[in-house]
């Protein structure tokens, strides 16, 4: 290419940056805001906030407390890969809000601390370890804290009764008919408290 045509292609194309509205040198530009698309403004949503399409939840039922004879059954949707161990700790961290105000409360205290859930599936026993703390809890109060794990864990796949531990050791929970069970229990054990269909 002679020069002559040289320099005026270098000319055309400085042109047609400049028309594009892109900086000519070689610097780096900070652009203002209002030229930044949207989605690098603002960060994404956090995934744990952002519901769940419903093709990734399974539903699950929990048993709460309404201070009336018998427990409450209320479901709720969770991650479709929930395992036992995230419906026991669902059902830990009590009602929701929205649910405290209709009424719906748990015996569970809160101190109540999950350690392990691990399911035996040729028996279908659930072995749950818990931390009880220093538990106030006696008598009825105690009994339907226990009705609740029990109902609810007994409504997962799989699971047909349930032995507790208390800090991996073995540990008795009250029944129905006013004595305490060191072995396995089941929703008979707990029939009083279980809402009527």
């Amino acid at each position: 290419m002679r020069p002559g045509r040289l320099a005026t292609a270098l000319v055309g194309a400085a042109t047609l940056v400049a028309g594009c509205g892109l900086p000519t040198d070689g610097d780096p530009q900070q652009l203002a805001t209002d030229d930044l698309p949207a989605d690098l403004i603002e960060p994404p949503e956090d995934d744990a906030e952002r519901p769940l399409p419903p093709s990734e939840t399974i539903p699950i039922d929990l048993y709460f407390d309404a201070g009336e004879e018998t427990l409450v059954l209320v479901t709720r949707a969770q991650p479709a890969q929930a395992n036992l161990a995230n419906v026991v700790q669902t059902l830990l961290d009590g009602p929701t809000e929205d649910e405290r105000d209709t009424g719906l409360s748990t015996a569970i205290p809160v101190e109540w601390e999950l350690l392990d859930a691990e399911l035996t599936v040729d028996t279908g026993v659930a072995a749950l370890d818990l931390d009880t703390g220093e538990t106030a809890l006696t008598g009825d109060e105690l009994r339907r804290a226990f009705a609740q794990l029990v109902l609810t864990i007994t409504l997962v796949d799989g699971v047909a009764s349930v032995r507790f531990l208390e800090n991996g050791e073995p540990t008795e929970v009250p029944i129905d008919d006013g004595t305490s069970e060191g072995g396995t229990v089941t929703r008979s054990d707990y029939r009083s408290l279980e809402p009527l269909e």
